[in-house]
């Protein structure tokens, strides 16, 4: 079955949804020594956060996405963020995903990506980090969530 891009996006964010899910409970199941693993966590939360505000034009500049979320203020804010992307995503159009969009980095930089070449990044970003996670949690001496797309598609 052939999907349009919108359609696949839409997957491609509940898989995104799925993914941090299982990662928030494996990072909540250590207890002690997670405290790397909260903070990349809370860093992939900021940055989708970031990049929602690039794409509706409602960016300010910040000087970083790192910060001293702890666990719960993550999972507050992550559910906000992705309430804000679904809600995002289900008013777009193929079309709409290739309208450009100039933004300014951290670092006070301009680009221009199109929203489809901005969401990709913000998933593969994602999908960076909880690799990250999962390494620090078995670190920890906690057992990584599996979070591996096949495995989402089965379920």
């Amino acid at each position: 079955m052939n999907k349009n891009r919108v359609d696949q996006l839409q997957t491609q964010w509940a898989y995104d949804r799925w993914a941090d899910a299982r990662t928030y409970a494996s990072i909540r199941a250590l207890g002690m020594g997670r405290a790397r693993s909260v903070q990349l966590f809370s860093h992939l939360v900021e940055a989708k956060r970031l990049w929602f505000l690039r794409i509706t034009g409602e960016y300010k500049h910040v000087k970083g996405v790192w910060n001293d979320w702890s666990l719960e203020e993550c999972e507050s804010q992550l559910q906000t963020v992705e309430r804000q992307w679904i809600d995002f995503m289900t008013s777009q159009t193929d079309d709409a995903l290739e309208n450009t969009i100039t933004y300014t980095n951290t670092q006070g930089q301009s680009f221009s990506n199109t929203i489809n070449e901005i969401i990709t990044h913000v998933l593969y970003h994602s999908t960076y980090h909880r690799g990250q996670i999962a390494m620090e949690v078995r670190k920890a001496g906690g057992t990584p969530a599996q979070t591996d797309y096949i495995t989402f598609c089965r379920e």
